[in-house]
């Protein structure tokens, strides 16, 4: 006998097994002439990145069949992505390579498309076959698993589709996945067997194969497993199986339930999703339903029904739940275990099955929607249930009140009771019917003799019943009326009290509200005040952060770009367009470059061209003029050239100039853009592995200032170019060419967390620990910059950085002769010290704070700027490096810098400053009687909205919390300042202005 019936089980689950996506390449970087947008955007949206790998291979062949898998893409109107036959055909070529690589991507691109649609099945089975994919996960060779792992992942999503599971048993696929899940301890492996599993115990006719020669034990041990993924796949093959009614006795032998029960406390949704999902297949049945409740299945249960948001485990743990309740010897330890009160929030769901099923549930433990037990009348009585108590009252009673509440008068029933009673009586009709059809299975003949005479004495019953029921009926009505005559005379005496009552609390209250209104208005406005105040520091705050990280943003990155110059550049930098002005020179420039122009269009000879690009550098080593060469259309024609070029071969002496003077073009903002637009960045990206060292130099320089466009920083990183550059941070290579790849990392990982994190993936941090021990000045100053790049404001590289222990070196470097190396360590950490305390305390305690100082007294006006800027982020939030720049006399340093003649130099001071005084107060004192009250006052009065806002910063920050230091500034006239820039036309300055009128009170 079982209780809740099979319509209660939940079927069965599929489950498909896809590599992660992630796209690794663009149409603009390989600029293959056979490929369309079209067709690439597929290739991506489907994630089918091996085959985007396989557009990068030397071989002309393998690139060849590749682009012919990509066009035989087709897209159908339910939106699938399917490879047409030609595409299967070339698949198979180059699955049959002897090139690890290629056979690689072509395995993994076969199990990608057999996941994404069924649709790609029958062109996989039809022209590439089984063989091929069983012979492939039988036999590996080591080093080359991802082949087995790919192939045994295509079997895994074919499994998907029921019309290949009889092949697939047949074929030895199932026997080679038992076998391979019996020897292997690889998870990548195991997962997808899993799957594949649970695909195929969806096909009853495949069931007895999936158990056989111990798959279940095999399944029932991986969901014992601590791999998540795996008893993913385990569980829901249980689940499968346990939708067979002859598979439940094996399973239950197994140990299946206990793993099911276990499992229902894991956190995983997918893995509480199959336990539920076998839970409610196997509570059909009593004797299973007793095991559960003697394995403790009550309490994880409940929890599940109270905690659960999810609709699809929602409804099978009530499945469930409702199956065990079935059964009248399970009641009561699962009203024990609070199943009750969840069962009525669930009897509330928007789906109408999980609301069925908490409602039969309930009416088998004898309750209700509400929190009453229902009453059965008597013998004799027509039954009454308790009425609708207010909202509020029912949600504050607790289940204790029940006793209470069966003893209360009774009143009219509540819609949902009404509910609960009709679905009760339905089920009721239903089981009858059931035992009814049984009874005449059984014995039909005798039902039907039975029936012929049982009719007349049913008619004559029913007569007489009929008129009984019409006099009690009457009866009924009589007594009805009488309660309800008396029930209303009670509630005109309730009202009429009531209204007195009212009346008297009424005017208790308007005498208590006019004796209070006032100490409430006055604690609202007191309150009001303060919130008001709070929030004006806080939005003060968060501005001033923003204002400050944004300009120091902009100033590191103008220091960055006019730093990065490689050894031995001879070219100026050009990071902004000319102006529209057209001079006497620019016109005789143009008619030149008109005639270079059409010697170029139209090549008579090679040396005639060499001439041309000889002419066409020197004039694009003038400035003004790389705005003239890029209106006369010269980047297209010199970027073909470049992509021309044979990359098995030297480049040509006309190749090699174009070479040289796209690397001065790409000096200019915009001619940057017009590069990558023709394609150009590919064929610079391949120049990089040339063998002469002068056009790998000058490929270099291309790209260090094609990077500072942020669409071709985006562009490179995802080509894998930081990737292709780490190599050459750790072979011996030329000092020229290191030192250009350092600067090419530094413009790339500068604020770009993609590209840190691209760093950081590819274990670019270590290479570069070891360039700051270089002997080499030149390089150890672009390793030190490098490093600042790739772990500014980044919590995870300065964590990483640290732990290189290379921070001390780099504090030591700050002391170095040469001006640029210690500039360079002054930027490194600035950047690394930002908002990490752990990083502020190590150069603390290396010294950092007190070489910074010294180099306050440095001629050299830029190292004096990098020394503030430093300084600043070592002390952000910092107490204790607030108190040693005091106590080192720095505070009387940086006050004298407020008076410097360089204004970037004032800029810097002003900010450090301002961080130095942030809620110290001796340290304000120091600035305030120190001679900086004037100066801040005159940096107001500056044009530099820069320097205002820093100085409104200032202010504010030495102001605060300080009558007398209030006074110092409003004896020097800061306030007529303040108030005039309160109508600036830059936001950040404006509300700067106001937080310094607001700390002086002169709001």
């Amino acid at each position: 006998m079982s209780f809740g019936g099979n319509d209660r089980s939940r079927g069965t689950i599929r489950l498909r097994t896809l590599r992660p996506p992630g796209v690794k390449t663009l149409k603009g970087m390989f600029d293959k002439r056979d490929l369309d947008d079209d067709h690439l955007a597929m290739t991506d949206e489907a994630g089918l990145d091996p085959l985007l790998n396989l557009l990068t291979h030397a071989h002309p062949t393998v690139l060849a069949r590749t682009e012919a898998c990509i066009m035989s893409l087709e897209r159908w109107e339910e939106g699938e992505i399917v490879m047409g036959s030609k595409g299967y055909k070339e698949l198979y070529q180059l699955m049959t390579y002897k090139d690890y690589a290629c056979q690689k991507e072509a395995v993994w691109t076969v199990a990608i498309l057999a996941g994404i649609s069924e649709n790609n099945h029958e062109g996989i089975i039809k022209d590439i076959g089984w063989l091929p994919l069983l012979h492939l996960a039988r036999e590996t060779k080591p080093k080359e698993e991802e082949l087995q792992r790919g192939s045994v992942t295509a079997i895994s999503n074919l499994c998907l589709n029921e019309e290949c599971h009889e092949m697939i048993i047949k074929e030895g696929g199932l026997d080679l996945l038992k076998n391979l899940a019996r020897t292997t301890t690889d998870l990548r492996l195991k997962r997808p067997i899993a799957n594949a599993f649970a695909n195929l115990a969806t096909d009853e006719d495949s069931v007895e194969h999936v158990i056989a020669d111990g798959g279940l034990e095999l399944m029932i041990s991986f969901a014992k497993e601590s791999d998540e993924e795996l008893v993913c796949g385990a569980i829901h093959t249980i689940a499968n199986l346990a939708d067979n009614e002859a598979m439940k006795p094996l399973i239950v032998e197994a140990g299946g339930l206990e793993v099911i029960v276990n499992l229902l406390k894991c956190k995983d949704a997918l893995i509480v999703k199959g336990a539920t999902n076998a839970l409610a297949n196997l509570a059909t049945n009593e004797e299973y339903q007793v095991k559960l409740i003697d394995l403790g299945i009550a309490g994880p249960l409940c929890n599940l029904a109270k905690k659960t948001k999810t609709p699809e485990i929602q409804l099978r743990v009530v499945l469930a739940i409702n199956n065990i309740v079935s059964n009248p010897d399970l009641r009561e330890p699962m009203r024990e275990a609070g199943v009750v009160r969840p069962l009525r929030s669930l009897a509330r769901s928007r789906n109408h099955e999980i609301r069925r099923e908490a409602l039969d549930a309930l009416s088998e433990l004898g309750e209700t929607v509400g929190r009453r037990r229902r009453e059965k009348p008597k013998a004799g009585a027509v039954a009454v249930t308790p009425g609708r108590r207010h909202k509020k009252a029912a949600e504050d009673d607790d289940d204790d009140d029940d006793e209470e509440e069966e003893r209360a008068p009774a009143a009219a029933i509540t819609d949902a009771e009404r509910e609960a009673m009709r679905l009760q009586a339905e089920k009721q009709a239903r089981e009858q019917a059931e035992a009814e059809r049984a009874a005449l299975m059984a014995q039909a003949a005798a039902w039907k003799a039975e029936a012929e005479r049982a009719a007349a004495e049913r008619a004559a019953a029913e007569e007489a019943a009929k008129r009984a029921a019409e006099a009690q009926a009457a009866a009924e009505r009589s007594r009805l009326a009488e309660m309800e005559a008396a029930r209303m005379a009670n509630e005109r005496a309730a009202a009429t009290e009531a209204a007195a009552q009212e009346g008297i609390a009424r005017a208790e209250a308007q005498a208590r509200l006019a004796a209070e209104q006032a100490a409430a208005e006055k604690q609202a406005a007191e309150a009001r005040a303060a919130e008001a105040q709070r929030n004006a520091d806080m939005e003060r705050m968060r501005a001033e952060t923003a204002t400050q990280e944004k300009l120091q943003a902009e100033a590191a990155a103008a220091q960055a770009a006019a730093a990065a110059s490689p050894v031995g550049a001879v070219h100026g930098d050009d990071d902004g367009e000319e102006d529209d002005t057209m001079t006497e020179e620019d016109k005789r420039v143009k008619s030149e470059l008109a005639l270079i122009m059409m010697e170029l269009w139209e090549p008579k000879s090679d040396e005639a061209v060499e001439k041309c690009l000889v002419r066409l550098i020197q004039l694009a080593d003038r400035v003004r003029n790389r705005k003239l060469i890029r209106i006369a259309g010269a980047i297209p024609i010199l970027v073909g050239m470049l992509t021309a070029a044979d990359p098995n071969l030297p480049l040509t002496k006309c190749q090699s100039l174009s070479l040289e003077c796209i690397a001065l073009l790409s000096k200019n903002v915009l001619n940057r853009e017009d590069i990558r637009k023709n394609g150009g960045l590919s064929p610079l990206v391949s120049f990089v592995h040339k063998k002469e060292q002068k056009d790998q130099v000058e490929a270099l320089k291309a790209l260090k200032e094609c990077g500072k466009s942020s669409k071709n920083k985006a562009l490179l990183r995802k080509a894998g170019f930081i990737e292709t550059l780490i190599p050459f941070t750790m072979a011996d290579q030329p000092e020229e060419i290191q030192c250009l790849v350092l600067d090419v990392l530094t413009v790339l990982n500068f604020n770009d967390p993609q590209s840190q994190q691209a760093m950081r993936d590819a274990k670019g941090v270590p290479p570069l620990v070891n360039l700051v021990h270089s002997p080499k000045v030149e390089i150890q100053k672009r390793a030190v910059r490098t490093l600042g790049a790739v772990g500014g404001g980044n919590r995870k590289l300065q964590t990483l950085i640290r732990k290189t222990k290379v921070l001390p070196h780099i504090v030591k470097l700050l002391d170095h002769a040469d001006a640029e190396v210690a500039k360079a360590a002054g930027g490194a950490v600035a950047s690394l010290v930002d908002n990490d305390l752990h990083n502020q305390t190590l150069v603390l305690k290396a010294g950092g704070i007190k070489s910074l100082i010294a180099q306050l007294g440095s001629p050299n006006d830029s190292l004096v700027e990098q020394a503030c800027a430093a300084l600043r982020a070592c002390v952000k939030n910092f107490k204790k490096a607030q108190n040693a720049v005091r106590t080192a006399g720095a505070v009387v340093s940086l006050v004298k810098l407020l008076s410097s003649s360089y204004e970037s130099v004032i800029i810097h001071a002003t900010g450090c400053l301002m961080e130095v005084a942030r809620g110290n107060t001796k340290n304000q004192d120091a600035i305030c009687y120190g001679g900086a009250v004037s100066l801040i006052v005159a940096s107001l009065h500056t044009n530099s909205p820069v320097l205002q806002y820093h100085a409104c910063g200032l202010l504010w920050a030495v102001a605060k919390g300080s009558k007398k230091r209030r006074q110092a500034f409003i004896k020097a006239k800061a306030v007529p300042p303040l108030k005039m820039l309160c109508n600036s036309p830059s936001e950040q300055v404006a509300k700067g202005a106001q937080w310094g009128l607001e700390v002086l009170g002169q709001k």
